[in-house]
C-alpha cells in the first residue's frame, strides 16, 4: 500500500523549488551587479575624465593669462621709465616711443564655468576665485583697449598742433595712472596665480585627478614672490 503521506507532507518549495530557484537566480543575480557595478565604475570614470578636461583647460587658459599679463607689466614700466626721464629732462616725447598699443585677448572666453560647479564639493571658494580672475583680467583689458583707443585717435590726427596737444594729453593720463594702473595688474597677476593653485590643489582631494604639470620660469616665481610679500604688508597696514 502506497503511503500518501509522504507526498502530501513533504517540502516540495525548500528541497525543489527553492534549490530550483537559486540556480537559475544567483547567476542572474552576479551578471546584474556586475554589470551594475561595471557601468558605474565607467560612468564615473567618463565624469573624471571630462573634469580633468575641463581643469586642463582652465589650467592652460590661466597659465597663458599670467604669461601675458606679466608682458604688459614690463612693457607698461618700459614706457613709464621713458616717460618720466623725458619729463625730468623736459624732452618732448614722441609718439613712436609711447605708442604701443598691447593686446591682451581674453582666452577666458573659452571657459564655460558652469562646468566647475562640481568643483565646490570640494573647493567652497573655486567659483568665486574662478569669475574673480575672469573679472580682473577684463578691467585690465579694458584700461588697456582704453588707451589704444586714444593712441589711434591721435595717429589718425591730422592737424598737427592738436596731435602735440593729445601727445601731452597722453603722457600726463600715463603718469597720473600708472601707480593705479601698477596696482591693478599685479593684482591681476597676483589672482590667476592663485586661481592656478586652486586648479592643482584639487589633486590632493580628488582621486587619480592627475591634472598636467606646471611649471613657471625662475623670474616668473619671483615676481609671484615680490608681489605676495607687497600684499601681506599692504594687508598688514
Amino acid at each position: 500500500m502506497v503511503n500518501w503521506s509522504i507526498y502530501f507532507t513533504y517540502d516540495w518549495f525548500r528541497d525543489i523549488w527553492l534549490p530550483a530557484a537559486g540556480a537559475i537566480l544567483i547567476p542572474v543575480a552576479i551578471a546584474f551587479f556586475t554589470w551594475w557595478f561595471g557601468a558605474s565604475r565607467a560612468e564615473k570614470q567618463k565624469e573624471l575624465q571630462e573634469l580633468r578636461d575641463n581643469l586642463n583647460l582652465l589650467l592652460s587658459v590661466c597659465l597663458l593669462s599670467i604669461q601675458k599679463t606679466i608682458l604688459y607689466r614690463k612693457e607698461r614700466i618700459k614706457i613709464n621709465e621713458i616717460e618720466v626721464k623725458d619729463q625730468e629732462e623736459k624732452v618732448e616725447n614722441t609718439l613712436s616711443e609711447l605708442s604701443k598699443i598691447f593686446f591682451i585677448q581674453s582666452d577666458f572666453s573659452l571657459i564655460n564655468a558652469a562646468k566647475y560647479a562640481s568643483c565646490i564639493k570640494y573647493d567652497d571658494n573655486f567659483m568665486v576665485t574662478l569669475i574673480t580672475a575672469k573679472n580682473v583680467l577684463d578691467v585690465l583689458i579694458m584700461k588697456i583697449e582704453h588707451r589704444n583707443n586714444k593712441i589711434k585717435h591721435i595717429t589718425h590726427c591730422e592737424d598737427q598742433t592738436m596731435k602735440e596737444n593729445y601727445e601731452l594729453e597722453l603722457v600726463g593720463l600715463d603718469l597720473r595712472s600708472f601707480e593705479e594702473n601698477m596696482e591693478h595688474t599685479d593684482n591681476t597677476i597676483r589672482v590667476l596665480k592663485y586661481l592656478s593653485d586652486s586648479i592643482k590643489n584639487l589633486e590632493t582631494k580628488i582621486k587619480d585627478l592627475k591634472l598636467d604639470t606646471i611649471r613657471y620660469s625662475e623670474e616668473q616665481a619671483q615676481l609671484f614672490t615680490e608681489l605676495e610679500q607687497k600684499y601681506a604688508k599692504e594687508q598688514a597696514k
